[in-house]
């Protein structure tokens, strides 16, 4: 149960947190209106349009900012309370530092779930849109596939999508399966999805060898069981974010036999959110008590989100090593979690 004092720091590193948060946010609306500053006045997008986008991306850049901002925040909320004294007083009553640490951890651990909720459910719906407004002002239409396609694995089978179209339906299918003498070729100008599978119009198939080429009657399905929603998370591979896409998007790369390492990694990185946010209040500690006198402040700030960047520095390389490594998607997603906050840990427990 929290005390008065946790919920006086509590409501002090959450104000701090606040004005770090709405700091950052100007900071990247100001280079965000610069940044598109070239294509006011082209097609319909004008200045209004332009806030409007940056309105609906503002759950998606809260993920982005939150942990930060906690970092920041609690340095800067038990930096003044220390400069005040009551620390001080606090810690003469005997209470270690990391009891104090109690109140923040809370508050982080708090921002990572509702940053886990926000990710799966307004952040991608919102973010998604101010895409489509951004394309139609611009009069560009909205983005349906990719330049390269789709390709997969079925068993012995390698596939290749050239379109997923709005409707769901694929264009221009063709699969390859070789053997010791022949490669067999199919393809398909469309497949339309008739549960479980997809229905294929004017299919062909071939059999090739260093001899000749005979033509072979063609399959009238593809017995794949993906749906579109499938197909169009594996197209967007790159910009599958929430929980319920990531999961899709692994068993489905997993079931046709293609290398899922990353999209797991990425998974498991989004699931430990508040972890990783709580370990910014962790790694702000140390930076956050200590001699008050004058210019310390503004160094221990300093130190300290230079150690948050050192962080997310380190993540990014321990998250190539995972890949590299074949480590377990777990470890490359705790592992930066544990070098950094452990070691924080220990210390501030013998205080």
């Amino acid at each position: 149960m929290l005390t008065r004092f946790d919920r006086y720091l509590l409501r002090t590193i959450l104000i701090t947190t606040l004005i770090t948060l709405v700091f950052l946010l100007s900071v990247d609306l100001i280079i965000q209106i610069s940044a598109e500053a070239d294509d006011l006045g082209r097609g319909h997008y004008t200045l209004r349009i332009l806030l409007t986008q940056q309105l609906l991306v503002l759950p998606e850049k809260l993920i982005l900012f939150t942990p930060a901002a906690v970092l920041v925040g609690t340095i800067m909320g038990l930096g003044q309370l220390a400069a005040q004294n009551e620390i001080a007083v606090v810690r003469a009553a005997g209470i270690s530092r990391l009891r104090l640490a109690r109140a923040g951890l809370l508050l982080a651990f708090t921002i990572g779930v509702l940053n886990i909720i926000n990710g799966e459910t307004l952040a991608p719906q919102l973010a998604a849109k101010s895409r489509l407004i951004h394309h139609l002002a611009l009069g560009e239409g909205a983005e349906t596939t990719t330049a390269q396609g789709i390709w997969l694995k079925q068993r012995d089978t390698i596939i290749h999508i050239g379109a997923l179209n709005p409707d769901g339906s694929l264009q221009h299918l063709r699969y390859y399966q070789a053997d010791t003498d022949h490669i067999t070729i199919t393809e398909a100008d469309r497949a339309t999805y008739a549960a479980p599978d997809w229905q294929h119009e004017n299919p062909r198939r071939y059999r090739t060898s260093a001899e000749n080429t005979e033509t072979l009657p063609a399959p009238a399905r593809w017995e794949n069981g993906a749906t579109p929603a499938d197909l169009k998370s594996l197209a967007a591979i790159g910009s599958a974010e929430t929980l319920r896409e990531l999961h899709t998007l692994t068993r489905f790369m997993a079931a046709n036999g293609l290398n899922h390492r990353q999209e797991s990694l990425k998974y498991w990185q989004r699931l430990l959110t508040p972890l990783t946010t709580a370990a910014m209040v962790l790694l702000a500690l140390p930076f956050a008590f200590g001699s008050n006198r004058s210019g310390q402040q503004g160094t221990r700030l300093v130190i300290g989100i230079l150690l948050g960047v050192a962080y997310y520095v380190t993540s990014g390389v321990i998250a190539n090593l995972a890949l590299l490594l074949h480590w377990l998607p777990l470890l490359g997603a705790t592992l930066p979690i544990l070098l950094f906050t452990v070691p924080t840990f220990i210390v501030l427990a013998r205080q």
